[in-house]
């Protein structure tokens, strides 16, 4: 009997896992997404073309880390909605006759190390808490 009570708590763990781990995961998420924004911002810096660039980058989380992950994702990048959104966008991305300047792009390459950095440490964390 001894054995199946260690078998239930340990099933019990398990389960607790992803519920602790998705706090973290999230945090990780928000942290890669707000070092994305801020570099795009930075390149944005100081442009005299596009004084207001850098207000124009933002990044919103989408989705649940509740007690299961339901999928939790950022948009990070121009903000149609803020002074000169639009025209960041078309910087960025560029027009048949101009290249784009391709800074959001090199953000999310930057940034990418650190992102799978994040996401180990946060399930390390996530397990840790459900102690396993």
């Amino acid at each position: 009997m001894a054995s199946d009570n260690g078998l239930n708590e340990l099933a019990h763990t398990i389960e607790e896992a992803p519920r602790e781990t998705a706090r973290f995961l999230r945090a990780a998420i928000e942290v890669t997404a707000r070092n994305i924004k801020d570099q795009i911002s930075n390149d944005y810096s100081g442009s005299r073309g596009l004084p207001h660039a850098r207000g124009a980058i933002s990044y919103d989380l989408h989705g649940t880390t509740g007690q299961v992950l339901g999928g939790i994702s950022a948009e990070i990048g121009n903000d149609l909605g803020r002074s000169q959104g639009a025209v960041v966008g078309i910087v960025d991305k560029g027009t048949r006759n101009a290249p784009g300047k391709n800074r959001i792009p090199k953000a999310l390459v930057d940034n990418e190390e650190d992102f799978q950095t994040g996401i180990r440490k946060a399930v390390a964390d996530g397990l840790a808490a459900a102690g396993l």
